[in-house]
Parts: structure tokens; C-alpha cells; sequence
């Protein structure tokens, strides 16, 4: 979006006024598309006068989508502008550990899309009509009411029957889906410290996704116990300068800010942004995104000098890598939600582009290969997502070291594409290294170890039938 698409959006907002009326459904998304226009050029003015307008025709009219969007909207103007975090407002955690799609071995129509960020993974699970509804017919009460048509006497009068909405049935779904959950990931954890695994990466995971959950009961002390006690881990693990420790700091600090303990967000992330610039530069793309929380927080709290000064190094390291990746990101993102795979291949073919000129330490280069690779692995072109499960493989080992767990879910991508082309004998090498990682993480027990043996047994017969199959051939 650039200033030259505003005048066409105001035609536009004028258009649908004097078509359907000033008030109507489509003027309001017509006020919402020109702030969210207004918004991406930084017109902060037009865009929040465009956007309130927008709210008060869904509100009048009861356009409760459109509602949340333009309120949502808003807020993030609010935050980007002045630091202020909306009431219960904190959702949006920030991954302290690099979460790679893992690939199965179901049949590849029914395995689902994974979007490689651990926030969407919850709020898709969150949302699954699958979930057992309570029952709004055929109640107590409405076999009393039958009961009494009769002619039968009950000790007491049946009560009514509260028929719930659809969207209050659906909230009640996701608040017994998220209490589930929380009970689910805290006994995870609970099991892993009786294991004796009180200091290994994957406990500190589990505590970041427990505290991902609780942000969203709101239930901020809770969040910051679990992100504390994954930060210490891994500053057990990696060292205090590390640069997952960065990311727990950063989870630690909008939490803070969220609390309004303003002294304890600027210890977080002034730390986080040091490791950070120790480790990869002053304008890399991961520094400018702490960089940016910070000078916000600086702004608030009346360091107005200190403030000015990084947020003109955020707008350098934003100018210096400028591109369109994003925009192909969310587009793809979408088309793989909608199952669309050759249009999701297309886009995030266009991210690679985009993405060539970044470091592999850059975030954006793992989520393209990730994605492009799954979108191929959906798509059945395995030959296609083996170099780029190679290289993600790679990249998890230089960034993440051999040890680590998402290096083995790496390793066991690349081993389930080789195998899908009939290359037993790669795949048998790889499921070797991924059991050796897993064995020293999880445990012999764990399901993971279990069902990876089950591969590598698997890869090891069929190497062996290919091997007996050209001996055969060659007369031996």
C-alpha cells in the first residue's frame, strides 16, 4: 500500500455512500479499507478518525466480525503510537524456541496444515468444532416440561431452558478447550521434572507454550512464573547470551508492560536487545523488533532522547531490509488454510525470492523453507522438498546445535522425504541421528523414540530388499 492508492480509496468510501448510504455495511468497510490504507503509509490521524468511524457502523448495524477487526485495528495504532497495551490485550507471545512443522507419515490428503508458529497452533485448537458441545435439548428440564404434558406432578415446576447462541455455546467450547489444555501442558511439565529433566531445552518449551496458554486466560502472574523459570533453564543450557535467552527476555518484557512493572520490562528487553546486537549486528530485522518494544517502553516512562535514538536505528535496519516478504507470507498463509497448495507454492516460491538476500540467521529465511517445503510435501513433489528440508537440517544445526531437539524434527523431515523417493538407505542414517538426539531428550519410552525406531527398522529392511534387488540384477 502506497499514498497513490488513497485518492482511489476515498472514490471508493464515496462510491459505496452514495450507492448504499452513508451508514451502511458497505460505506463501513469502506471508512475500514481506507484507514487500514492510511495506516500502512504511518497517517496515524486519517487512519484512527477513518477506522472509528468503521466501528460505529458495525456497532450500530451488529457486524460483530467486522466489529473486531476495526476495534482490533485500532488498538494496534494505539500500541504502535503511544506503548498502551489494551486491557487483556497480551496474546501475542513470541516463540523462545524455533518450532519446525513435523511431517508424519499418514496419508498426505489428511494430514494437516501446520503453520509453523506455536500462537496459531493454540488458536486453532482453540477452535475446532470438533469439540463436545453442552447439551441445549433433551435437558432435565425439558423432560420435566414433557412430564408434565402428561399429566404426571413434579415436586417442583420444571426450570426454563436457557438456549444458548451459537457464539456462546462456541466460547464455552474454547474456554473448556483451553482449561483442558493448560492441564494437559502442566502435567507434561510436571512428568518431565519427575523424570529428572529439570534443566533441558525441552522443558523450558513446554514452559513457554504452558505460559502462550495461560495469556490466554489473561493470567499474568502465571505467565510470568513459567517464562521465568524457562529463562533460567536456558541460561542453564545455552549461557546467559544466547540468543533463545533473548527471546524468553522478550516474552518476559511485553508481559511486565502488560503488569504496568515498567522497571522490570526495561531490564528485559535492554537485556534481550544487547544479546541481540552482541550476536547479530546492530540493524539486523531481530534486534530492530526488540528495539522497537523498547523505545516504546522508553517513550512511555519519559526517556524521550533515549527513545528518539532507537527507534531511528529501527527505522534504519527497516529501511535496509525492506521487501515484500511479508505481504507473500500472509497471502500464502491464507491459501494454505483454504487448502489452495499451488497458489500457497506460487507465493511462497515469490518469499524465497524475497528472502534470498537474508542471512540464515534471519527468522523469515526458516519460515519460507518450512513452508515451501510443506507446501511440496502436501503437494506429493518430495524431490522438490528434499534440498529445502537439507537445508533447513542445516541451518537448525548451525543456529541451534546437533543436540537439539527441533534439529532432530529437522533431521526427521529430511528423512521422511528421502524415504518417500525410495532413498531407504539416506533416510536410514538420518532416523539413526534423530534417535540418538530423542533418546538423550525424551527418554526410550516416549512415543516419539518409539514410533522413529519403528522408521528406522522400517528404512534399514527396505535398504537391505533394494540392496538384494541389485545383486540380483548384476548376477550375483
Amino acid at each position: 500500500m502506497t499514498s497513490d492508492d488513497i485518492p482511489r480509496l476515498r472514490q471508493a468510501l464515496k462510491l459505496q455512500a452514495y450507492k448504499f448510504g452513508a451508514t451502511s455495511r458497505e460505506a463501513g468497510k469502506a471508512y475500514y479499507e481506507l484507514g487500514e490504507g492510511y495506516s500502512q503509509i504511518d497517517d496515524f490521524d486519517n487512519a484512527e478518525s477513518n477506522l472509528t468511524k468503521a466501528v460505529e457502523i458495525f456497532e450500530r448495524l451488529g457486524l460483530r466480525k467486522e466489529l473486531e477487526s476495526a476495534v482490533q485495528l485500532l488498538d494496534d495504532i494505539k500500541f504502535y503510537r503511544t506503548g498502551d497495551v489494551p486491557e487483556g490485550n497480551i496474546e501475542a507471545l513470541t516463540l523462545s524456541h524455533f518450532n519446525i512443522p513435523v511431517y508424519t507419515k499418514e496419508n498426505v490428503e489428511r494430514e494437516e496444515t501446520k503453520s509453523g508458529s506455536y500462537v496459531n497452533d493454540v488458536k486453532s485448537f482453540l477452535t475446532e468444532d470438533a469439540l463436545e458441545a453442552p447439551a441445549t435439548k433433551n435437558s432435565v428440564a425439558d423432560r420435566g416440561a414433557v412430564t408434565g404434558a402428561a399429566g404426571e406432578t413434579a415436586a417442583e415446576p420444571p426450570h426454563p431452558v436457557v438456549q444458548l447462541s451459537a457464539e456462546e455455546l462456541k466460547k464455552q467450547q474454547e474456554a473448556k478447550a483451553l482449561d483442558e489444555a493448560i492441564a494437559t501442558t502442566s502435567i507434561e511439565v510436571a512428568q518431565l521434572k519427575q523424570k529428572g529433566s529439570r534443566n533441558t531445552n525441552q522443558l523450558a518449551d513446554l514452559l513457554v507454550d504452558l505460559a502462550a496458554l495461560y495469556s490466554k486466560k489473561n493470567q499474568m502472574r502465571q505467565m510470568e512464573s513459567a517464562l521465568v523459570e524457562a529463562l533460567n533453564i536456558r541460561e542453564v543450557v545455552y549461557g546467559k547470551n544466547h540468543l533463545s535467552v533473548s527471546n524468553d527476555l522478550k516474552n518476559l518484557g511485553r508481559v511486565y508492560f502488560a503488569m504496568e512493572s515498567f522497571d522490570a520490562a526495561e531490564k528485559s528487553w535492554k537485556r534481550a536487545l544487547e544479546i541481540r546486537q552482541a550476536q547479530l549486528g546492530p540493524f539486523h530485522p531481530q534486534v530492530a523488533d526488540v528495539a522497537d518494544l523498547y523505545a516504546k517502553l522508553l517513550r512511555k516512562i519519559g526517556k524521550e532522547g533515549d527513545a528518539d535514538d532507537l527507534e531511528k536505528q529501527v527505522e534504519e535496519s527497516r529501511t535496509r531490509h525492506q521487501s515484500d516478504w511479508d505481504a507473500y507470507r500472509k497471502t500464502a498463509l491464507k491459501a494454505m488454510e483454504l487448502d489452495n497448495y499451488f497458489y500457497a507454492q506460487a507465493l511462497w516460491l515469490a518469499a524465497m525470492d524475497e528472502a534470498s538476500v537474508f542471512e540464515d540467521e534471519d527468522p523469515r529465511v526458516l519460515t519460507t523453507l518450512e513452508n515451501l517445503a510443506h507446501v511440496y510435501w502436501k503437494r506429493g513433489r518430495y524431490a522438490k522438498a528434499e534440498p529445502l528440508c537439507m537445508r533447513i537440517f542445516k541451518i537448525s544445526e548451525k543456529l541451534l546445535g546437533k543436540e537439539h531437539l527441533d534439529c532432530a524434527r529437522a533431521a526427521n523431515n529430511l528423512a521422511l522425504v528421502c524415504e518417500r523417493q525410495g532413498k531407504y538407505t539416506e533416510a536410514a542414517v538420518l532416523y539413526q541421528e534423530v534417535l540418538r538426539v530423542m533418546e538423550a531428550t525424551l527418554g526410550q519410552d516416549h512415543a516419539d523414540v518409539i514410533s522413529t525406531k519403528e522408521s528406522h527398522a522400517n528404512a534399514i529392511r527396505e535398504s537391505h530388499k533394494q540392496l538384494e534387488q541389485k545383486l540380483q540384477k548384476s548376477n550375483f
